[in-house]
């Protein structure tokens, strides 16, 4: 990584660009989500906005996040926590496309979780996302996890290239479900990495 960047915890004034890095890691799914959960008319976007700046139950809450900037810009960013317990919602179309996520994501329940790691394409190719992720396997250590998880899906090539080269190593993958703006077909893949 460049000398000139700087990973700090985010704050409520990146809350949009966390939004933006939210929806590229997870190639649309939750500004899809957002947008189910949204009033009539409400953007999904402004919707992920107030979610991240003032839901302090919500793992998507700025509290969790880190960034990396570099001349005044945010060039990646990383929301990583505790994996707690899932939950199913009462909206069936959201329920059928989470649970193979949410399968997973029981199965990493206590491990260090990485939910989104996302570098602007002008970042990339400088070592910010090996920095993202050293970073969650300190935050991991320091928080008693002997185990780092992720998710990516298997349509994401370039992500499961760099997770590989670090270290982490399919646990277990789920059949993945279209919802309106998603890649076609694939599969959920729950990586994992063990801590020394």
């Amino acid at each position: 990584m460049s000398d000139s960047a700087q990973v700090r915890p985010a704050e409520a004034s990146d809350s949009a660009e966390l939004v933006l890095f939210s929806d590229a890691a997870s190639r649309r799914f939750i500004s899809w989500l957002w947008g189910e959960m949204a009033n009539a008319g409400q953007s999904s976007l402004e919707l992920g906005r107030q979610i991240l700046e003032t839901d302090t139950t919500s793992v998507n809450h700025l509290a969790h996040w880190d960034v990396v900037e570099r001349g005044g810009r945010l060039i990646g960013g990383m929301n990583s926590f505790v994996s707690p317990p899932t939950s199913t919602p009462d909206n069936p179309t959201i329920a059928s496309v989470l649970k193979p996520l949410n399968e997973l994501k029981d199965l990493a329940e206590g491990s260090w979780y990485i939910s989104v790691v996302a570098v602007h394409p002008e970042g990339r190719g400088q070592g910010i996302g090996t920095t993202l992720l050293d970073l969650a396997e300190q935050k991991a250590a320091a928080a008693g996890c002997s185990l780092v998880t992720l998710m990516a899906g298997s349509f994401n090539v370039d992500a499961l290239r760099l997770y590989e080269r670090h270290g982490y190593t399919e646990w277990d993958r789920r059949p993945f479900v279209p919802f309106y703006g998603s890649d076609p077909e694939g599969s959920w893949i729950l990586l994992v990495k063990e801590l020394d």
